[in-house]
């Protein structure tokens, strides 16, 4: 009889080495997204059984299944229409936060592999992944011996960790940011005042984001996001008023003080949503995720596989974030009074944006919106995106302006109403217009290469590890590392250890650190974009077990990226010797500039203006 032996990547693995033996399996199947728990287990197998790739597999079977995926939570839209449904994980879709898109991949490929018909061992970093393949494999006609997980807290994964984590973010917001606002609102009472005054008559609100680099030392406000649109609309005549989502600076009180403090004091206008909520707008999170249990999950499939099981886990694991606490803002801010013109929003499709949208729609019928698409999209962020079914219930804008035509062409496909679709200015990306661009590398000497971190740790750590192993022992190779400015220290003083002689760290900007390498090697992120750009060849590294947020994948002329080390040794030495020619002629990949990141003209401007007066 077929033997399946899966098991949990937090138990011993270990003890189930003379099983895995006596079966003669050799090899083992990582349905694991942590790359540092996979190295873990593959290090503890060594002689025992080697580790299947499933790297190419995987990124295939996500772009097989991944529109099968907006169809069955579009259908649950439709049938689960309401605030409850727009701010639950599951209709939101976002891939960076939620398992449950790959973990609906990892079925459908364990599927496939027990169509085989061989002895198997499976890793899995869940047990409701574990409890559905077992279901698959017993259908198959396998003996299954599995071991699963039985810890209490599980990170993102189980009950307790769901509860200790509502409390947590349910006590800070109410107990630490609310009543730090509240107290700095005090001490600059005189201030705050006349700018609330003031700021009732503003034309136009933009929604954005903050960060340290944000607070400038000279007084100014830094929107890496908006950048220039603030100036643009006050010289057209409008009033404007900033509303500064300061969730990157609140979780350290003497750094979030310091910004509400730089906000009071700055001469610009600004809405802090804490100056307007209530203490009773702190527990509307609470009750709208208490209606999920209204919601049913029966017959979900995806990919041919009935996936049901997952998505009801992950509705027991739901809880509302407070960002959803946007929609009573806008209630708040109609009471006060504001009344704009127009509403512009960083659009990221996510639940912040549509309660905004509801807000908006609800409170302030007069008033337009708009959501800047920022974003150079990965196909793999599913929230990026949309399904034609959610046409007419989904929380969209009035006007969704795209960085490029490209962009907007991409948007097109995905199920965005064309209608509501225009290519404006790449605010944020203005600068890759101005970036110098690559010129020919030295023929001889050593091979500078530039490795860009990105900001998620795991990600980071895995391109790190890869990168070092292929360089490392190298005197050809000169390593340059240049880690996300918002995850430096951090990230510097995990890996500084393991940095080989022949590499340093990189820190200033990317136009600095672009000049200063032969060839880039990059996580497969928005990073890529960048050196592309500038002209630079660029080697892009992808995930193993976890899925890509790529996106060049949706231009073939880049190519693929890399997975493995051996891969990535290969793709080092081909680029080395093709840039190292003497026929070697730079890569004119910033002719595609325009249409993928519009410039700062004032016709791409000018799409950012409202359209006509209030009723």
């Amino acid at each position: 009889m077929k033997k399946l032996i899966i098991i949990h990547s937090l138990t011993d693995i270990s003890k189930k080495i003379p099983l895995i033996k006596e079966e003669g399996i050799g090899e083992w199947i990582p349905f694991v997204s942590e790359y540092g728990t996979v190295k873990r287990i593959e290090e503890k197998l060594i002689g025992t059984a080697s580790r299947k790739d499933i790297s190419t597999e995987l990124q295939g079977t996500a772009s097989e299944v991944r529109r099968d995926f907006f169809e069955k939570t579009a259908e649950l839209g439709k049938k689960y229409n309401s605030l409850a449904w727009w701010a639950h994980s599951i209709s939101e879709r976002n891939t960076m936060a939620s398992k449950l898109f790959l973990r609906c991949c990892y079925m459908v490929m364990a599927e496939k592999i027990l169509s085989s018909g061989q002895d198997l061992c499976m890793v899995c970093d869940s047990n409701s992944v574990i409890d559905n393949i077992e279901k698959l494999a017993l259908r198959h006609g396998y003996e299954v011996t599995k071991k699963k997980s039985r810890k209490f807290y599980i990170w993102g994964d189980t009950v307790s960790w769901r509860i200790c984590a509502g409390i947590y973010s349910f006590i800070k917001g109410l107990f630490l940011v609310y009543p730090l606002t509240k107290i700095n609102r005090f001490v600059h009472a005189k201030s705050a005042k006349e700018k609330r005054r003031e700021i009732k008559e503003t034309d136009i609100i933009i929604h954005t984001w903050a960060d340290k680099k944000s607070l400038g030392e000279d007084g100014k406000f830094n929107d890496r996001y908006f950048t220039v649109l603030p100036e643009f609309y006050k010289d057209k005549g409008y009033k404007v008023a900033t509303l500064v989502d300061l969730f990157l600076l609140n979780r350290k009180p003497v750094a979030y003080w310091k910004a509400l403090t730089f906000l009071r004091k700055n001469s610009g206008q600004f809405i802090i949503a804490e100056d307007y909520y209530s203490v009773w707008d702190y527990f509307w999170p609470l009750r709208l995720g208490l209606k999920k249990n209204g919601f049913r999950f029966d017959n979900v499939t995806i990919g041919g596989v009935d996936c049901s099981s997952l998505f009801t886990d992950q509705n027991k694991l739901e809880r509302v974030p407070f960002t959803a606490m946007y929609y009573r803002l806008f209630e708040r801010l109609a009471a006060w009074g504001f009344s704009p013109r127009l509403v512009i929003d960083g659009f990221e499709n996510m639940v912040s944006d549509k309660m905004i949208q509801l807000g908006v729609r609800e409170f302030m019928p007069g008033t337009s919106l708009y959501g800047f698409y920022h974003m150079a999209p990965p196909p793999n962020i599913l929230c990026f995106y949309t399904d034609i079914r959610e046409r007419g219930i989904a929380p969209l804008p009035d006007k969704i302006i795209c960085n490029g035509d490209r962009f907007k062409e991409i948007l097109v496909k995905e199920h965005f109403p064309e209608e509501k679709l225009v290519s404006g200015a790449a605010l944020r990306y203005l600068y890759l217009h101005k970036m110098n661009k690559a010129s020919l590398p030295a023929k001889d000497g050593v091979f500078k290469i530039l490795l860009t971190l990105p900001l998620q740790r795991e990600a980071a750590i895995e391109i790190f590890n890869k990168t070092v192993e292929a360089v490392k022992n190298n005197e050809r190779y000169h390593l340059l590392v240049k880690p996300h400015p918002l995850g430096a220290p951090l990230i510097m003083a995990e890996l500084g250890k393991e940095l080989p002689g022949n590499a340093k760290w990189l820190e200033g900007s990317m136009a600095d650190a672009i000049n200063k390498c032969d060839i880039v090697v990059s996580a497969a992120t928005s990073a890529a974009v960048d050196c592309l750009m500038a002209n630079k060849e660029v080697i892009r590294v992808g995930r193993e077990t976890q899925l890509d947020f790529d996106p060049l994948a949706w231009f073939k002329e880049f190519g693929a990226p890399v997975y493995s080390v051996e891969q990535l040794k290969d793709r080092l030495l081909y680029m080395e010797k093709k840039i190292k020619s003497d026929s070697y002629e730079i890569p004119d990949h910033s002719s595609m500039l325009p249409e993928l990141f519009a410039p700062e003209t004032e016709e791409n401007m000018e799409v950012f203006l409202p359209e006509k007066m209030k009723g």
